[in-house]
């Protein structure tokens, strides 16, 4: 199994009221399968929080998901993307740190 966040990367930034994209890489078991897309805050990197649902049952050999980036986020520099397969068995993945301002 291997599913791999690829974008965002650290230094990007998303605008709010604009849109944002995630890209991943998924190869053997997690290929084929699908998974929630969340946006966390990191500001604590031992206490990762959900800040809101960004899709749920998009397919990991998707590759790419558009999010639209709302308004009522709060500007920061500690966001992260995580990815969680459906089925149970393989630890969430995440972005490194990026921003929305």
């Amino acid at each position: 199994m291997s599913l791999t966040i690829v974008f965002p990367v650290f230094g990007t930034i998303w605008t709010r009221g604009g849109s944002g994209r995630v890209i991943w890489k998924a190869t053997g078991t997690s290929a084929g399968g699908t998974m929630e897309v969340t946006l966390c805050d990191a500001t604590d990197p031992d206490n990762v929080l959900p800040v809101c649902d960004l899709a749920a049952g998009v397919r990991t050999d998707q590759g790419s998901l558009k999010v639209d980036v709302l308004p009522t986020w709060p500007p920061a520099e500690s966001y992260v993307v995580r990815a969680v397969v459906d089925n149970g068995v393989e630890e969430p993945v995440y972005s490194p740190r990026f921003s929305v301002t």
